[in-house]
């Protein structure tokens, strides 16, 4: 689901097969949007939202459906304005990020589009059977990955990815990573926390019934002779079937029971980072993550880890894309993030990056 903004008015989009479909928000009367891309959505919304206005214009009604008569992104504007001198030192990071001047107010928003926009192109990749990609459709991470493909050393790109199959799947993986980005980048936003929040907490949820019942299930049948089998009266042979199934789904099941309770863990853990609604240090947090999603596609590329060099090959990856974001996107220095995102990545997997290794 995705946010865009027109005039002060918001919707909220969803995909629905080819059709690209959103309700706008904060109107007096239900309004849907409709289109097969974001141009064909945008021009649609423009057009209901012209033909909206001047009914509520005939009628003497204000636009907005709400109790001051403004949109809701105004309203958080004016919170954060009018909060910004007197919130404490966490409220304050958040609300100097809203209002950098480097980036856009309505962060949320802005991002979900871009990840929208990833979104379109994953699926224009998939439908077709072109063998190279075309102009139209060029992003600046593929020119990257050109200059990966060409290098005789490493780091260079990995030799899954050179076969006529590997450059098509390569082509959606960059999509597919670019739309993560940009939606944790979007999510990051101070006032868009609760979709962390929410999201962990309802995987903890499922998890925990998951569990339970798994762990029940285990309790049940392989306490004495394992799972059952079903096999009596049955020639040896097919006892012998009936036993190594009942053995690998009973390993596989303590298996996913041990991964599951490994990624409640993870889950936990992410719940204490977005615990405060707002403050803590967003800007940083934005930036570790998309850099994060970058090193994750760095490693499934190159089969290498990234290098904290300013220079290095992974920091013009990072650079790359996000300029896929358009000409729009604002300057960002990313050493820094690197550096402090490589250290963390080179202690969880044990040693450091190989010198010489760009």
């Amino acid at each position: 689901m995705f946010d865009i903004q027109h005039n002060g008015f918001v919707a909220r989009l969803s995909v629905d097969g080819d059709l690209i479909r959103g309700e706008v928000l904060d109107t007096h009367e239900s309004l849907i949007i409709e289109g097969q891309s974001i141009r064909e959505i945008k021009e649609d919304f423009a057009i209901k939202i012209e033909s909206y206005c001047a009914r509520c214009k005939r009628r003497g009604l204000l636009p907005f459906n709400n109790s001051d008569g403004i949109s809701t992104v105004e309203r958080q504007a004016k919170f954060i304005e009018n909060s910004s001198a007197s919130s404490g030192p966490g409220m304050r990071a958040g609300l100097e990020w809203m209002l950098n001047a480097k980036l856009p107010r309505n962060h949320s928003l802005f991002y979900s589009a871009k990840a929208h926009l990833m979104l379109e192109q994953l699926g224009t990749v998939k439908n077709s059977a072109f063998q190279k990609i075309p102009v139209k459709l060029r992003l600046p991470i593929d020119d990257f990955i050109e200059i990966l493909r060409s290098r005789r050393r490493a780091p260079s790109l990995a030799e899954c990815w050179r076969t006529s199959e590997g450059e098509k799947n390569l082509l959606l993986w960059l999509r597919l990573y670019l739309l993560r980005a940009f939606q944790r980048v979007s999510n990051a936003d101070p006032w868009g926390r609760h979709l962390d929040r929410d999201s962990a907490v309802e995987f903890l949820t499922h998890a925990r019934r998951l569990e339970e019942e798994g762990t029940s299930f285990i309790d049940r049948y392989a306490d004495l002779d394992g799972f059952p089998r079903f096999s009596r009266g049955l020639d040896g042979e097919t006892c012998h079937k009936h036993f190594l199934i009942a053995t690998v789904a009973q390993n596989y099941l303590n298996l996913f029971l041990e991964s599951l309770s490994m990624m409640m863990s993870w889950a936990h853990t992410d719940l204490d980072r977005v615990a405060p609604e707002l403050g803590g240090r967003p800007r940083l947090q934005w930036k570790h993550d998309f850099v994060a999603t970058m090193g994750e596609l760095w490693e499934l590329i190159s089969l290498r880890k990234p290098s904290s060099k300013a220079d290095s090959l992974f920091a013009d990856l990072v650079d790359a894309a996000w300029r896929c974001g358009g000409d729009d996107m604002p300057s960002v220095e990313w050493g820094e993030t690197i550096r402090t995102f490589c250290r963390g990545w080179n202690k969880q997997k044990g040693g450091e990056t190989p010198q010489g290794h760009r």
